[in-house]
């Protein structure tokens, strides 16, 4: 008779097992994959600061430039919350033609909200880019 009250709760078991096991799992591919699309973005933006510094006239207008070029590439990831560009180079004129130029994009994200917890974590990714300034430059 114990037999026919057990029939069925195996697959009540399993659906309850199930529940419990994918939504953590679920997160998990959630905030990997946003993890992947930050730092694909992430590199793109330093791929495109370090190139429109290095077609700049000027080092500040090349700093601008560079800041512009992040955020454009960085506009259609939503959760990005913040970025900061930063460039150095090798030698005291940046931008003289053969100068090395290093540029790095630093960026704020926030991952998927913690579905019990309530948190919203967050990261912070870099990416850096080498250039070097035309060798027939114009320079001015």
């Amino acid at each position: 008779m114990s037999a026919v009250r057990d029939r069925g709760s195996a697959m009540v078991e399993f659906i309850a097992f199930a529940v419990v096991a994918m939504v953590p799992l679920a997160y998990a591919a959630l905030a990997l994959q946003q993890l992947v699309g930050v730092h694909a973005a992430t590199q793109a933006a330093a791929g495109e600061s370090v190139r429109a510094f290095l077609t700049s006239h000027s080092q500040p207008e090349g700093m601008r430039r560079a800041d512009v070029a992040a955020a454009l590439a960085l506009e259609g990831s939503p959760a990005v919350t913040a970025h900061e560009v930063s460039v150095t180079c090798a030698e005291a004129g940046c931008l003289k033609p053969g100068a090395a130029v290093r540029v790095q994009v630093q960026v704020q994200a926030k991952l998927p909200q913690i579905p019990v917890l309530g948190i919203v974590p967050s990261l912070t990714t870099t990416a850096e880019q080498y250039g070097v300034v035309d060798a027939y430059a114009a320079v001015g």
